[in-house]
């Protein structure tokens, strides 16, 4: 125990009336210089508001006790008293006082601590809205930009001389597959089936860049010039990290049959 003396009531009553929070037990002889034993219970009790403070008062007489508890007094030691006896007294009523206090400091520091946890949610709630509203934005715009790619892919040239089938569909909205069907100025059938490595808007429009400068070269000859001169107009374009494979397969009206293959899974004849 830490203790603090006065030497008299009234210098008692300052100190409670100062230190309310941090006092948590008085030992008081009845007779004191200024206000007695008996006028200090009850101005703690009544002046200073404290009813759950412990006071234990020593007196000479038990008579006294009576009076010291209508004050307001919690115990009294009868002198003479043993220091055993004293400790116990102390121990008796300061003891669940200070567990009191503990719980009572506990459930305070438990309200803030959740008063913090529901503004964490209010703020975890607001960013789950954020992130609905923001994932909602950009699945309607990879929506609409899959249904660009499957227009600007849907499109083909077929020459009477072949019946042509076809099945396309993308793991995600967007993908970095692609296929091209067109005729050149010979009516030959060029077939290209691409893969840009990666999914979703990067390799997407690389597929677009692709499909473009293929646009560019079907008329430069060989399957072969035309592979190359995608491969070098690709190359300037698409980062060092990012590749395209693919195949191209030329059908011609005479039933020739060329395939160029630059990197691409083999292809079944």
């Amino acid at each position: 125990f830490k203790l603090v003396r006065a030497e008299s009531g009234d210098q008692a009553l300052e100190i409670i009336t100062k230190n309310s929070t941090k006092i948590d037990g008085v030992i008081t002889e009845y007779v004191l210089p200024g206000i007695s034993g008996e006028e200090l219970c009850r101005a703690i009790r009544h002046d200073v508001g404290d009813l759950m403070l412990p006071v234990i008062c020593v007196v000479s007489y038990r008579e006294l006790a009576q009076q010291l508890f209508e004050a307001g007094a919690s115990d009294y030691l009868q002198i003479p008293y043993t220091t055993a006896e004293l400790v116990a007294r102390v121990q008796s009523h300061l003891l669940p006082m200070i567990t009191n206090r503990h719980l009572h400091q506990n459930l305070i520091n438990g309200k803030k601590l959740t008063r913090e946890l529901e503004k964490r949610n209010l703020e975890l709630t607001h960013a789950q809205r954020t992130i609905q509203l923001k994932t909602n934005e950009i699945t309607t715009d990879l929506l609409v930009a899959s249904e660009f790619q499957k227009k600007y892919f849907g499109t083909f040239e077929v020459p009477d001389y072949l019946d042509i089938a076809l099945y396309y569909q993308p793991v995600s909205y967007v993908s970095g597959d692609f296929y091209m069907i067109r005729t050149n100025n010979k009516d030959d059938c060029n077939i290209l089936i691409g893969d840009v490595a990666g999914h979703g808007i990067g390799p997407a429009f690389i597929t677009i860049i692709a499909k473009t400068l293929l646009d560019r070269v079907i008329d430069q000859g060989s399957i072969s010039k035309m592979m190359t001169n995608l491969n070098t107009s690709v190359e300037e374009i698409v980062a060092a990290d990012s590749y395209l494979t693919s195949v191209l397969v030329r059908i011609s009206k005479s039933g020739d049959f060329v395939v160029a293959n630059a990197g691409h899974p083999e292809t079944l004849v």
